[in-house]
């Protein structure tokens, strides 16, 4: 009896010693450590919130409470540690303040890299306008060369730097330099007759023109490259050099142009041509599809008609209507080249409607100018033009000036050209405004064939 009682109190004992040994085993195999939500290990550029689910934390040394905003820039370690000695560190930083703008290296029309210095260990972008051009980083140093296309003189490329946070920059701004020379220009042929030299260049490019060391003349080219220079005649063989210089000051090379004789043109067999006679009929110089100009008449814009024309632009201008002149005198070997390529463009059946064969061009009189009107440019050199305020004013007054509409609506079969409400030709006062009144074309006005 007694053995058995002394057995059973044995076992009734060993239940808490048993229960005290399960909760010892337990407390050693906690080894988790706290979950920290919020912030990470890296660089922040906003304010963070950093939150724990138990223990104790220390923020930089100092004791923080779970939940509470961070929001000054700079380095903290974040460390929250439980009952049981588990801890959890976190190393993080806040950086809300953008690098300052790139230093960049010059910018021109040539330029393949884009060099300079930012923030070190930053991206580095390039954009032209909202194209991003190129992206890299730069060195331990801030320095940075990205490659690039080269971009359009005169355009602007932006640069920006962004730091390890996405903090950007304010973007540096480098305009695009001009340091192209242009094309050496075309230029016409010239003759010991010729008062004037022509031809294309950059469009704004300033003209210069010397024979040896004489400078004889300096222009600019308009807005569809054209040029016209008066010059004092030339000796047959005298070697003129035409240069283009741009806004820029670039220098182009010179265009070498050897000054021939006016005699009469050869053909390419050596043999003479019988001479091309210029046609006055009534004293107006007629020049149409039947009756041409020889290569060699070249006689420049005419002064009279240059001063008729300046009259009846700022009278167009005081009326309201501002005009602009799109093209003007042009020699023969130029209209020889604007012909070919208008062929080539739109074919020669569609090309003989609106483009004279060279010789057969008003313009070669240096009495005929192209003039359109600034309300609309893209009715220049369309028949919408005589619909337009400026092409009606003009329609109405040009005769006031000397000038008629050389090709009229409807008058195609007469003319042999389309309706061309921008082409006017000067007659002086008297003539054209006896065929302004008569309603003929110059043509029937004077009995002759056009087309």
């Amino acid at each position: 009896m007694t053995k058995k009682i002394l057995t059973a109190l044995l076992l009734v004992g060993a239940i808490p010693i048993a229960i005290g040994l399960t909760m010892a085993l337990t407390k050693e195999e906690d080894n988790v450590p706290p979950e920290v939500q919020g912030v990470d290990t890296g660089v922040y550029n906003e304010t963070v919130s950093p939150t724990f689910n138990e223990g104790t934390a220390l923020l930089n040394g100092e004791g923080f409470t779970s939940g509470t905003a961070i929001s000054a820039d700079g380095t903290y370690v974040l460390e929250v540690t439980d009952d049981n000695g588990n801890a959890t560190s976190k190393e993080f930083a806040i950086d809300q303040t953008a690098p300052g703008k790139p230093a960049v290296e010059e910018v021109d029309d040539q330029t393949d890299t884009i060099a300079g210095s930012a923030e070190a260990d930053s991206k580095v972008k390039v954009w032209s306008d909202d194209e991003l051009l190129a992206a890299g980083n730069t060195d331990a140093d801030g320095s940075f060369r990205l490659p690039i296309a080269p971009q359009s003189a005169g355009s602007t490329v932006f640069i920006a730097a962004i730091d390890l946070a996405g903090n950007q920059s304010d973007r540096t701004a480098a305009e695009v330099r001009d340091v192209t020379a242009p094309n050496a220009p075309e230029v016409d042929a010239v003759t010991d007759k010729t008062a004037t030299i022509s031809g294309n260049a950059e469009t704004g490019a300033a003209i210069q023109v010397y024979a040896g060391d004489d400078k004889l003349g300096e222009t600019a080219s308009n807005v569809n490259g054209i040029f016209v220079l008066k010059i004092s005649q030339q000796a047959s063989g005298t070697e003129l050099a035409v240069l283009a210089i741009d806004a820029a000051g670039n220098r182009s090379e010179a265009q070498t142009v050897k000054v021939t004789s006016s005699g009469p043109a050869s053909n390419p067999n050596g043999e003479n041509q019988p001479a091309i006679e210029t046609t006055y009929i009534n004293d107006i110089l007629v020049v149409n599809k039947k009756y041409a100009l020889p290569p060699s008449y070249a006689p420049g814009i005419n002064p009279t008609a240059q001063s008729a024309l300046d009259g009846m632009i700022a009278d167009a201008g005081k009326a309201g209507h501002e005009l602009n002149v799109i093209s003007s005198y042009r020699s023969y070997s130029y209209q020889e080249d604007l012909y070919n390529r208008y062929v080539s463009s739109h074919g020669e059946e569609q090309a003989k409607r609106f483009a004279a064969l060279p010789g057969h061009s008003e313009h070669q009189t240096g009495l005929t100018f192209d003039l359109g009107g600034t309300e609309n440019e893209g009715d220049w050199l369309s028949g919408s033009f005589g619909d337009t305020p400026a092409g009606k004013w003009l329609a109405a007054n040009a005769h006031q000036y000397g000038f008629i509409v050389r090709y009229p609506k409807g008058k195609e079969a007469i003319t042999g050209y389309i309706y061309e409400p921008w082409h006017f030709r000067y007659l002086g006062v008297e003539a054209a405004t006896k065929v302004y009144h008569s309603g003929l074309t110059l043509e029937e006005y004077l009995g002759i064939s056009g087309g």
